[in-house]
C-alpha cells in the first residue's frame, strides 16, 4: 500500500473577503468525496486504503460538496460567518 487515509476529509471555508455589502466572501477547500487525494494519487497508479466507517455509509460525491458551497454563497447563509462546515458523510460525529 503507498497511501492509507483514516477517513474523509473536510471542506474548509475560508472568509477571502467581503463584498460591496460588506459581506464575506467565502473560498471552499473541498476533501473528501471521491475527488480527494485518494482518488487523485490512484489515477496515478498509487495503491490506496481508507480505514474508516463512514456513518452514512458511502463516500461522499461531488454534488454534496455543490450542495454545501451553493448553500453558503445563497442569501440564506447569509448570517454564517468564519466556519469550517464538515461535509463528511457523519465522519465528525
Amino acid at each position: 500500500m503507498d497511501v492509507v487515509a483514516l477517513g474523509e476529509l473536510l471542506i474548509d471555508f475560508t472568509c477571502v473577503g467581503t463584498d460591496a455589502d460588506g459581506y464575506p466572501t467565502m473560498a471552499a477547500h473541498p476533501g473528501g468525496a471521491p475527488a480527494n487525494f485518494l482518488a487523485a494519487l490512484t489515477k496515478f497508479g498509487a495503491k490506496t486504503a481508507l480505514l474508516g466507517q463512514i456513518p452514512l455509509g458511502a463516500l461522499g460525491q461531488p454534488e454534496d460538496i455543490g450542495s454545501a458551497v451553493a448553500f453558503l454563497a445563497s442569501e440564506q447563509a447569509g448570517y454564517i460567518t468564519g466556519q469550517v462546515l464538515g461535509v463528511d458523510g457523519g465522519m465528525g460525529m
